[in-house]
């Protein structure tokens, strides 16, 4: 009897020991991400009820660790818009139509460095450098019975459908490039997901195209108008209000 209780604590302590042993590994293993590692984000705002792509520009962002404290990033967006109003009335002596078609596109990529400082084995600060290049394009079609007006680089909203002397601009196409350092952290769940928020130090510099109009009425005499060439500089923080949420491939 006493050998088998003998027997039985020397089991017990052994198992114990083994799940300590189990216990404690597990607490010491390291969630974050290694050398080779593929990761993606979105960004979500708990008080809009928002879901969308990780920053302002509305990107598509992955991230590649060429090591546990190194990680390169890019991020890439392109969207096009294409719009066409047009309104007939082909009945009566006033037959008349407005065609208001619109076309453009947007882009930009960001492509960067990050280093990553040893934290916890969930926790991951890092800061980094990012470049970006931008761009815009725009141009419109705008007719009725009297006017055709195509504009370039730009869209215009005319006040008057019958005489589109009076408008003001809605859309002028750019360049932009610049840097942004980031800072920021990653807090792991699991090895596969991950949270975090993320601030930008900018400076950006933005060139906007002439969006000029080309008018041609009944007759055919034809007016072109310049709004010109403009330029603008930006620096500042970017601060967004939103979570990053991500997975690792």
């Amino acid at each position: 009897m006493k050998k088998m209780l003998s027997s039985l604590a020397l089991a017990l302590a052994v198992l114990g020991s083994h799940a300590q042993e189990k216990s404690e590994r597990h607490a010491n293993e390291n969630l974050k991400p290694v050398r080779g590692t593929v990761s993606t984000e979105l960004n979500i705002n708990l008080f809009s009820s928002k879901l969308n792509f990780n920053n302002a520009l509305n990107q598509i962002k992955f991230r590649y660790f060429l090591k546990a404290q190194t990680a390169l990033r890019l991020g890439a967006h392109v969207s096009s818009q294409d719009s066409s109003f047009n309104v007939n009335n082909p009945y009566g002596n006033a037959s008349s139509f407005t065609k208001d078609e619109r076309k453009g596109i947007d882009w930009a990529l960001n492509f960067g460095i990050e280093h990553h400082f040893p934290g916890s084995r969930r926790l991951s600060p890092y800061v980094g450098l990012d470049a970006s290049i931008a761009g815009r394009s725009a141009s419109q079609t705008f007719a009725n019975p009297t006017t055709t007006v195509d504009t370039e680089n730009g869209w215009y909203n005319f006040q008057s459908v019958v005489n589109p002397t009076a408008f003001y601009l809605s859309r002028q196409a750019y360049s932009r490039w610049g840097v942004n350092l980031v800072a920021g952290f990653d807090f792991y769940m699991s090895r596969a997901f991950f949270f975090g928020y993320e601030f930008n130090l900018g400076a950006y510099q933005t060139n906007y195209k002439n969006a000029s109009l080309r008018t041609v009425n009944q007759s055919g005499a034809v007016t072109t108008q310049n709004l010109g060439k403009s330029e603008s500089f930006k620096i500042g923080p970017t601060l967004f209000n939103g979570i990053r949420l991500g997975y690792n491939f």
